[in-house]
């Protein structure tokens, strides 16, 4: 996964060929300390600058050349140590899920259909099924297959989402790929999913739907204090009035592995699986 502790960031100016310039930016990271996050962004940084001066492909911009700092709320660790997930801070303060252990997937459906009119009516055309119908038949009949797969299935404010306990599949794999994109997932999430090495599922409302319009972003010059700005407590109060999804239901086994458990377990409570407040 791509979360770390210590962050640091180089600013430079670089020149293609045909003289364009160039102002960059990039982040990385270290569990190590902040000393080790600066030789790698260095490092980083000086590679990046040769290559645009040499005419390369320089797309930078993505998650695989510049992830995001994300301030650690919470972690969880394998027995050997290994950190397989963790809360972290979003850049529009929202607490996102991230977990290299359990297999979550986000589905962006359309907008609802528009019953027939009238007239259609009179010529006995039916409405469109509901977005949800088609990804949720998929889901249900990859669950099938065989006994001891499993999935939770919950509506979310814009489409659906899965969590798939008992199925250790690492992120960045070409098998978790493919998963995603039978089950229909937004290929954004799922390249995100490959580049940060994890899955991701957001734990709060998004703070433009619920008409918190300027909210101020984490960065990695303040990790600890973001918490006491205005901005961030009436976002905090507004939220707990909505909740990020609901349960459909749950299908197959339960999860099997004592941390995958008590991570649904703080999903479905910060998400508010169980309420009756409209999403967001």
């Amino acid at each position: 996964m791509k979360v770390a502790r210590y962050w640091a960031r180089v600013d430079f100016i670089a020149y293609d060929p045909e003289g364009n310039e160039k102002i960059i930016s990039l982040y990385r990271r270290s569990d190590l300390s902040e000393a080790d996050a600066r030789r790698k962004a260095d490092a980083a940084g000086a590679e990046l600058k040769q290559r645009i001066e040499a005419g390369e492909d320089a797309d930078w911009y993505d998650y695989q050349r510049r992830p995001r700092p994300e301030p650690i709320e919470r972690e969880w660790f394998s027995s050997d140590g290994v950190r397989t997930a963790a809360i972290t801070i979003n850049r529009h303060s929202i607490p996102i899920l991230n977990t290299a252990s359990l297999v979550i997937v986000d589905v962006d459906l359309s907008d609802p259909p528009r019953p027939p009119s009238t007239i259609a009516r009179l010529f006995g055309k039916r409405p469109l099924p509901p977005p949800e119908e088609e990804p949720l038949r998929t889901v249900r009949a990859w669950c099938r297959i065989s006994t001891s797969r499993s999935a939770r299935l919950y509506r979310t404010a814009g489409g659906l989402r899965y969590i798939l306990p008992n199925l250790p599949l690492d992120p960045a794999s070409d098998a978790a790929q493919a998963l995603m994109a039978h089950l229909g997932a937004d290929p954004n999430y799922a390249r995100l999913c490959k580049h940060q090495r994890s899955y991701r599922a957001r734990l709060a409302p998004k703070p433009w739907r619920i008409g918190v319009s300027v909210l101020r972003m984490a960065s990695e010059e303040n990790l600890e204090d973001y918490k006491a700005e205005p901005d961030y407590q009436t976002y905090l109060h507004t939220s707990q009035r909505y909740a990020v999804c609901k349960l459909i239901e749950h299908l197959g086994p339960p999860a099997q592995d004592p941390q995958s458990l008590d991570l649904i377990c703080v999903h479905d409570e910060m998400c508010k699986v169980s309420s009756d407040l409209p999403l967001a």
